[in-house]
Order: structure tokens, then sequence, then C-alpha cells
């Protein structure tokens, strides 16, 4: 099963797994499963490191090496994550866990994009290993590569700026970091509302991809985020910031 496979698979659930039938659950699955998570989550921080020491053809025949290493393992803990009963202890641990992993990966995938189209700066292992990552993903289809690669750029865009927006609010807890998040959240409305306008102009131009974009349920994934925060923050009365009552709801109706 491939790292995107599983991952939609889980998330996607909203009962409890239960495939187990075997008696009584051992009690080392679920730490079995969390260890497998964060190995994965591992793999995947030893990833985005490595993408974005590449700058050169030495450093990317480097990389191909490591990063072929490094999607063997995920390949490997994928298939261990498989071979665990899913009861529901078990499935909330990895469904929490594989969001994470879902964020780190998709984080990175604009820097793979950019790696793609400077030819990994020569690298034919490069390549190869670069789209062998996107497919176990499920992010490389040849045939729709085309259509949808300027759409995931957009997508892309906003989540990185809905990220940086998610990261700041997080980190208000007093009026002064509350300012510093209304600067952050201001240049990320911009920026959303600059690629939404890209993103009318390209549908008006060009056909759409048939099916929802990893992007896509990524941001809608941030969005529930945002919501969340946003009711701490109405808690908090904003911490006094005057702007954040009026920028966040109308960045929310953005989103969709």
């Amino acid at each position: 099963m491939r790292t995107a496979a599983l991952m939609i698979f889980l998330l996607s659930v909203n009962t409890p797994i239960v495939a187990w039938d075997g008696g009584t659950m051992p009690a080392e699955t679920s730490h079995d499963a969390d260890k497998l998570c964060r190995k994965l989550i591992a793999n995947a921080k030893a990833i985005d490191s490595l993408l974005q020491r590449i700058h050169d053809k030495e450093s990317a025949d480097k990389g191909a090496i490591e990063l072929e290493r490094q999607i063997q393992e995920m390949r490997v803990l994928l298939a261990g994550l498989e071979q665990l009963p899913f009861d529901e202890e078990t499935t909330n641990i990895i469904t929490e866990q594989m969001a994470t992993l879902t964020h780190i990966t998709q984080a990175y995938m604009p820097r793979i994009q950019e790696l793609l189209e400077l030819n990994a700066y020569g690298s034919q292992a490069l390549m190869d290993n670069l789209r062998k990552h996107n497919a176990d993903n499920d992010y490389y289809d040849a045939e729709s590569e085309d259509v949808a690669a300027p759409y995931a750029q957009i997508y892309s865009g906003m989540e990185t700026a809905l990220s940086n927006v998610l990261y700041a609010l997080c980190k208000a807890t007093d009026a002064a970091t509350a300012k510093e998040a209304s600067q952050i959240v201001s240049e990320a409305l911009a920026e959303h509302r600059r690629l939404q306008e890209e993103l009318i102009t390209l549908q008006s131009l060009e056909s759409q991809p048939q099916a929802q974009m990893p992007q896509q349920t990524a941001l809608m994934e941030l969005k529930k985020e945002l919501e969340q925060e946003i009711l701490r923050l109405q808690e908090q009365s904003y911490y006094g910031e005057p702007d954040l009552p009026i920028l966040l709801p109308e960045y929310l109706k953005l989103i969709q």
C-alpha cells in the first residue's frame, strides 16, 4: 500500500476499525503503531531537510542516494503498519500521526516540484527518486501532471500561507504575540486573495483536474484548525488585538 493510500484510508474513517478477532488485543500493539508512525515522521522530516540542501549536481547526486534510502525505509515502515490489527486505540493513534505526516510531506512537495522543473540539476538518479517518492504519495501521474501542476502550485501556496498563520496564532498568548500574529494574518490574507485570483483565471483558461488534489484536502484540514484557533482567541478577547476579529473571519470565508 502506498503512503497516500494508507493516509487517505485512515483519515476518512468516521468509525473505529475493528479488524482483530484473535482474542484480547496485545498490549504492545498501540505502542508499535506509535513507534512506527514516529519513525515515519522522522523520515519525512529528514527528506524535507535533505531537499533543502540540494543546490547543484554534486549535492543532487549525493541526495539521490540518501533519498532512495529514506524512501525504502518509509516503505518498510508502512508495510509494518499494514500488518497491525486496527483496534480503536491503534486506529486513533495512526490517524493522528498520519495527519502530522501528511502536513510534513505536503509542505515539501513544492520543493520537489521545483527540483523536477530544474531537472534535478542534471542528476538522473535524483529525478528518478523524486518521481518514485511522488508515486508513493500519489502525487505523480504522468497522464495528468500537465493539468494538475499549475493547480497544485496555487493550492500549495494557499496551504503554506495558512500554515504560517496557524503557527503564528498558536504562539499568540498575550497582547504582543497577538499583534505579531495579526500582521502575519494580514499578509497571508493578501497572498490568499492573490492566489485565488490566479485560480479563477486558470479555471477560465484550462481544464481542471478530475479528482480533488491532496493540497485541497490538506487546506480543508488546516481550515478546521483555524476554526479551533479562532474559538480559542475569542475566549481570550483576541488578547486585545482589534484587527484579528475582522481578519480571521474574512480569511475563513476565503478558504474553499
